[in-house]
């Protein structure tokens, strides 16, 4: 669960931004398949009075504190209350755009919160302080996506608009944080929402919304089934009847169970420095494999394994290492040091490639005398899950703000991609899912050719 002052911070960044580039705080993504944001830049189109209404919801993040206690969540719901009474109505048939994602357009988001703004009220008076926390944070999370709807959809809110990010779909999801695709869907972590939504990639629509419990991370497909990490457990949805059908505690696999992968035939777990396989369709263990490096991420493909030191210390270390493991015999065939922190890999038939992570660096590894050659790139890089669609690579900046696209075969950096924020990514034949967990979208851009 996010923090509430966790919370109030990402809000007042938000209501910043909203003010200082220009966007704020009504709907919109676009009717997904068939409109560009670009074309929703004109400002003719938009209602006068959305500028209004978004200096009032800014404020509103600005000046109303959260504290933790059932009194202060109820008086915080209560001024939230009084300041949407006091907003300016606005006529939703004037923007240019409609939403789609968790709640809809403007007005059912705004619907949705006040009704959460009530809820915490309630809880508080029944002195529930777990209840009215819960509620509290869905409705700031609720204000918090109206006005990232208006800053996408390019609403002229300030001085001037946000420049459009080309995306060619935006779709809200409350709390996004990584990305995956399988079974004819994009699947969504949603970090603070204790759940993941399945997107149909034609529509953008939620097709599904599955409680995982806490703190979901990264998805992965294996055997007919989506792997979800969480802050306690791994568990197995079956996009048959979008329900969790295994879970396996971190309890249960090692005392320092942590990060995982999932592909077909094998759930990969690190454990300190032991990596565990289980089986994808019964969650059993089938072999333990000893490293010489500390597991602190792993990565698999059907016909390798990579295991990797892990620090996200900022110059901390300066250095890691990989260790790499045949699935077939689940023997560790390699392992090596890494020139600098490093990220998830991209593995190719002849080499891994891994980014840095917090750096400039990249490191590739020949998969037949598994030498290292090191990579120095223009732009330092980070993120948290980069993708590959055969001809280059993309991976998110250190700062998240950009898309490093990368030339598979030179391993250079040969253009730049600008989301308003990215944290996750994906490419499919669809074109490239991108997560921006700061204002909690899923964007989905035209693959560079």
């Amino acid at each position: 669960m996010r923090s509430p002052q966790g919370r109030t911070i990402v809000a007042v960044v938000l209501a910043g931004a909203l003010i200082t580039a220009g966007c704020s705080d009504d709907d919109g993504t676009v009717p997904v398949a068939d409109v560009s944001p670009t074309t929703a830049h004109a400002a003719d189109v938009w209602d006068p009075t959305v500028a209004e209404r978004c200096g009032n919801i800014a404020e509103g993040f600005a000046t109303i504190q959260w504290s933790d206690s059932v009194a202060s969540i109820a008086r915080w719901a209560t001024a939230w209350q009084e300041h949407l009474d006091a907003a300016p109505a606005i006529d939703e048939e004037r923007f240019p755009v409609a939403a789609v994602g968790d709640v809809g357009g403007y007005g059912e988001t705004i619907d949705a919160a006040r009704a959460a703004l009530a809820e915490a009220i309630e809880a508080s008076s029944a002195g529930d302080l777990d209840s009215a926390t819960l509620a509290g944070e869905r409705a700031d999370d609720l204000l918090l996506q109206s006005q990232a709807m208006l800053l996408v959809a390019g609403s002229p809110c300030g001085e001037e608009p946000v420049p459009p990010t080309d995306s060619t779909m935006e779709v809200p999801l409350l709390g996004a944080w990584q990305v995956a695709d399988g079974f004819d869907s994009i699947w969504v972590s949603k970090q603070f929402s204790n759940a993941v939504a399945r997107v149909d990639p034609e529509s953008g629509r939620v097709l599904a919304t599955i409680d995982v419990g806490s703190t979901p991370v990264k998805l992965q497909p294996a055997n007919g089934r989506m792997w979800v990490r969480t802050s306690d457990a791994y568990l197995a949805m079956d996009p048959a009847t979008n329900t969790v059908t295994t879970t396996l505690a971190k309890t249960d696999v090692g005392p320092e169970a942590n990060r995982s992968w999932a592909v077909d035939g094998a759930l990969w777990i690190c454990d300190g420095s032991r990596l565990h396989r289980y089986d994808p369709i019964e969650g059993t263990v089938v072999t333990t494999v000893d490293l010489d490096v500390e597991c602190g991420q792993v990565y698999a493909t059907s016909d390798l394994v990579v295991a990797w030191t892990y620090n996200e210390d900022d110059g901390e270390s300066g250095a890691s290492a990989a260790a790499f493991i045949d699935p077939a015999t689940n023997a560790v065939v390699a392992e090596t040091d890494l020139p600098v922190d490093v990220n998830v890999p991209v593995v190719t038939d002849d080499s891994i490639f891994f980014p840095g992570y917090g750096n400039s660096g990249a490191a590739s590894v020949d998969r037949q005398s598994w030498t290292v050659t090191e990579h120095e790139l223009d732009v330092r890089l980070g993120g948290s899950q980069s993708t590959t669609d055969g001809t280059f690579i993309y991976v998110p900046t250190a700062d998240k703000l950009a898309i490093a696209v990368i030339d598979a075969r030179s391993r250079q950096v040969v253009d730049k991609m600008e989301p308003l924020d990215v944290n996750s990514l994906v490419a499919t034949e669809d074109g490239l899912w991108v997560v921006d967990n700061m204002f909690g979208y899923l964007h989905r851009y035209d693959l560079a050719t």
